[in-house]
């Protein structure tokens, strides 16, 4: 409530203030109560309401009491009090109704009965009541104080990134307004030696040398005055390196996120090299303090997002400016944000026609004059809103904490400027409770794409063609922000004529790539693409220029999709400074959003608004939770590598998340070497590793194949043969194998380096073999010499069983394989005679013979069983070896015999064994167990 009763006394002085608004703020004050139109959005949402008048004008932060405020020459209706008295018994839940009048108004005899009956209280104001209530509460208020920084008391968040820096923190993430200037002041009182404090901007230098007036400033203007002898520096980066004969025992380096210059000076590693303070770093930072923990802090101020609703027939200009005297008394010191000069000079003076005070500045404005418009901005309102225009000026660093409301004329092109311009109204006022952040605006048809991310997989994995899809225009639209728009200048060009001829203004202003993509989709789906084209090229013969033509037919149909892109990219900017917002987003509950309709046109006021509104959250919902699920993929590389110490393979052996993450990875990887991943996104991904930063940027495969040598010379020195694909081998010995298979591959198509070749045949004598093919019949003639050796010692063929070891399992397998070529006449002759001259066992084996012969041995050894112990075989653990083999052939006879592909003359065989052979063919048997165990009475 401070806030609310320093902003009324401020809108109490205000000379613009109508009677009925002076009413409204003195009662404000009388009543302990907050506007409801200065309500934030997450406190009329969980109660089903909105801004609109609804009947009750003030209620307090408890919702006990409810004020409703009448100021007119007349009579107040009857209805118009009961109205208001239901609401704020029935919606508000209100105990204490509130009736304040001016002492114009009287009440009808009715309404005064309404009133003495249900017990609301009727209170007149006066004039002379609101002098008196607006002096004493503006005596009891405290004195504004003097800004003293360097003096100020640091706050628990600057102290924690002080203990973070003395413990060799030196990337530091601040969000605005939390006061990192302050914190470098603490820092440079402690340095040991002379400090350098750099900053990118002489705006910032002059802010600067009130925190640091025994600093000399170095920059232009100041180049020729340094003082050699002076303890320390504040310098424009750009003038930095005329110090580069002076050692500093401490650099902080303000707003890193800009590129320093090769010539930066290096301070001792006595304490800190250079630690860098901004809000928007590119670099993975060693403290961060975020925009959502700093509100919740208290530490900054919240804010609430405003998405207006433009018709196609108005300028953008003309709807803001309309939007912002609409809101008379809730927008009230405004930055407006263009992107060009030009287009600022047209919005402030379509601002100022509509009677609202305006200003403009940019770099070349001087810095006196500077200094008297951002004065002028902060004094008491001279009208219904102070609007300063800019265009880059007021993008970093500035303190004007007055202002209460970013208003983004046109988009901006970066993560880091959108994030810098909302942190300018963030900061801590004491007439500002909360601060609003006006969006880009959005068209009735604004499409509220379900998918704005491109097509998804079930994981939120965009597919399809990057350059058609918003999500790889915007880099993928990130979790942490997006990157700066690329645009084609001989595409861009025409679209700018075509545009030029309606809104001069948009000539000089860049066009990103999404619209290019725009406009191909737009014409790929217009259907008889040649005819068209055809039919513009002969009105374009006085011009001889089709592609104009091309531009203003697609004009409409691209700016609809520009302003769909535009909002979503904002929203997916501060969702990823705001972790509260992120969340909110995605959960679907997020109240932040209102939409406001600024047409001037009536007829179209409120029509189709809330399905609109409806469109706007599900795309951004979409959009936040894709954005969600990048950040959830990039924590589970991070706990991967921890984990395993390498990157996630595509191999067989990996498992499904292993695989899912080496896909998403490899997809990052395409997208960082195509130039389309965001910068955030790139940082994000390069802090993670250094494996992943060699992934990124291809250094990563050369590593990997040197590494795999290495791997593979190890394996040969430890086991002395080459690895295999077995199902007894292990993990590692199975990656080796695919990776040694697919360097033979290589070598066979001709796709082997030279280099990689000679490196692989001095690795080993068997690698070589491997390489030319020799190695293929030496492991022929040494599995049947191990054949032989088996026969001899066993006296049976090898088998797959589970209690054959390794080389049993290994040699049955080859055995297999073997029988299957000699089956399908695809065995050379001298192998089929080496073969069959081992034992006749083998010769059964391939003939077809030995199963005839294992079938009926399997059939005595049935019988066998059934007379020893009158049961059938089993399956269970505790059967030993012999009895378990026996049932798996038992079972395998049963399911041919059901599938009828059981011969006849072994069915018969089998069923003239027992009758509990029988049921086990036809199934009774299991049936009659059922049976029995669920007839059984209770």
């Amino acid at each position: 409530m401070a806030g609310i009763r320093e902003l009324a006394v401020e809108a109490l002085r205000w000379p613009h203030l109508a009677p009925w608004q002076r009413l409204e703020w003195a009662a404000a004050l009388r009543y302990d109560a907050v506007p409801v139109k200065e309500l934030p959005p997450w406190w009329l949402a969980p109660r089903s309401l909105t801004r609109r008048d609804i009947g009750v004008d003030l209620v307090s932060l408890d919702g006990e009491r409810a004020v409703q405020c009448k100021c007119c020459n007349g009579t107040v209706q009857t209805k118009d009090v009961t109205h208001f008295i239901c609401t704020a018994q029935n919606v508000f839940r209100a105990s204490e109704i509130i009736l304040a009048t001016s002492e114009t108004s009287r009440l009808t005899s009715g309404a005064a009965m309404v009133v003495e009956s249900v017990g609301v209280r009727h209170d007149v104001l006066p004039s002379t009541v609101i002098d008196e209530l607006l002096s004493s509460t503006a005596a009891a208020l405290p004195p504004p104080q003097r800004d003293c920084l360097a003096a100020a008391p640091l706050r628990p968040c600057q102290r924690d990134c002080i203990r973070a820096c003395r413990a060799g923190a030196r990337i530091i993430e601040m969000a605005c307004g939390t006061g990192k200037t302050l914190v470098m002041r603490r820092l440079a009182d402690t340095a040991s030696g002379r400090v350098l404090v750099s900053v990118p901007s002489l705006a910032l230098l002059w802010q600067h040398i009130a925190t640091f007036p025994e600093f000399c400033p170095v920059g232009t203007r100041y180049n020729t005055k340094i003082a050699w002898d002076a303890p320390g520096y504040i310098s424009v980066t750009d003038s930095v390196h005329l110090l580069g004969n002076i050692h500093f025992s401490d650099i902080f380096v303000d707003e890193a996120h800009h590129p320093l210059p090769p010539m930066f000076p290096k301070g001792d590693n006595t304490y800190w090299s250079a630690d860098f303070f901004s809000a928007t770093h590119k670099a993975c930072p060693d403290h961060s303090y975020g925009m959502g923990q700093a509100i919740d802090d208290g530490v900054l101020c919240d804010y609430d997002l405003v998405v207006p609703v433009v018709d196609d027939e108005e300028t953008t200009f003309a709807a803001l400016a309309g939007l912002l005297l609409t809101k008379v008394g809730h927008f009230r010191r405004v930055l407006a944000y263009c992107n060009s000069i030009d287009e600022a000079l047209l919005f402030k003076n379509e601002v100022a026609k509509l009677g609202l005070v305006a200003w403009h500045i940019n770099g070349e404005t001087p810095r006196a004059e500077r200094q008297r418009v951002l004065k002028a901005f902060s004094r008491p309102l001279q009208g219904p809103a102070h609007v300063l225009v800019t265009v880059q000026v007021l993008g970093e660093g500035i303190n004007i904490g007055s202002a209460d409301t970013c208003l983004f004329v046109q988009p901006r092109r970066s993560y880091v400027s959108i994030v810098q311009a909302v942190g300018r109204v963030l900061r801590l006022h004491p007439s500002k409770p909360l601060a609003h952040v006006i969006l880009p605006a959005v068209t009735p048809r604004h499409s509220g794409q379900e998918q704005p991310l491109g097509t998804q997989d079930a994981h939120g994995e965009a597919h399809g063609d990057p350059a058609e899809t918003e999500a790889e225009a915007l880099g993928n639209a990130p979790s942490v922000g997006t990157a700066v728009s690329k645009s084609t200048p001989s595409a861009t060009s025409s679209i700018r004529r075509a545009a030029s001829s309606r809104h001069p203004t948009l000539s000089s202003a860049p066009l990103p790539s999404p619209y290019l993509a725009d406009e191909r989709r737009y014409r790929a789906e217009s259907g008889s693409a040649e005819k068209e084209r055809k039919s513009l090229a002969l009105q374009a013969e006085a011009t001889s220029d089709v592609r104009d033509v091309l531009a203003s037919r697609s004009q409409r149909a691209i700016s609809q999709q520009k302003a769909s892109s535009e909002l979503e990219r904002f929203v997916a900017t501060l969702a990823s400074a705001d972790c509260r917002f992120r969340s909110e987003l995605t959960l679907g509950c997020s109240s932040r959003i209102s939409l406001f309709d600024t047409r001037i046109c009536t007829d179209h006021q409120g029509n189709g608004i809330q399905d609109l509104e409806h469109r706007v959250r599900t795309s951004l919902q979409a959009l936040s939770r894709s954005g969600c699920q990048w950040q959830s993929r990039l924590h589970q590389l991070c706990v991967f590598l921890k984990a395993h110490g390498r990157l996630p393979t595509q191999g067989t052996v990996a498992d499904e998340e292993e695989l899912r993450l080496a896909n998403w990875l490899k997809r990052q990887a395409g997208l960082f070497r195509s130039q389309r991943l965001a910068e955030d996104r790139e940082a994000a991904l390069k802090g993670v590793h250094t494996l992943v930063c060699e992934r990124l940027s291809g250094e990563r495969p050369q590593q990997d194949w040197h590494s795999w040598l290495q791997q593979l010379e190890e394996f040969l020195e430890a086991h002395g043969r080459l690895p295999t694909h077995g199902k007894v081998a292990d993990e590692k010995e199975l990656r080796i194998a695919q990776w040694l298979n697919a360097q033979l591959s290589l070598f066979g198509s001709q796709r082997l380096a030279e280099d990689r070749e000679a490196a692989l045949r001095g690795v080993h004598t068997l690698v070589c073999e491997k390489l030319s093919g020799g190695r293929r019949q030496k492991d022929w003639d040494s599995w049947l010499q191990e054949l032989e050796k088996f026969l001899e010692v066993h006296d049976r063929l090898p088998t797959h069983g589970k209690v054959a070891d390794e080389e049993e399992f290994r040699l049955a397998q080859w055995l297999d394989k073997q029988a299957r070529l000699f089956r399908s006449q695809r065995l050379a002759e001298d192998r089929k005679a080496a073969l069959r001259g081992v034992h006749t066992l083998v010769c059964e084996k391939l003939s077809g013979e030995r199963r005839q012969q294992d079938w009926q041995c399997w059939l005595q050894q049935l019988e066998g069983f059934l007379e020893a112990h009158g049961r059938l075989p089993t399956q269970c653990k505790v059967a030993d070896e012999e009895e378990f083999r026996l049932a798996r052939w038992l079972k395998r006879q049963a399911g041919f015999c059901r599938s009828q592909r059981l011969a006849e003359d072994r069915e018969a065989a089998l069923r003239g064994v027992h009758t509990l052979v029988c049921e086990k063919l036809s199934g009774r048997s299991s049936k009659y167990k059922l049976s029995r165990a669920w007839g059984r009475p209770r």
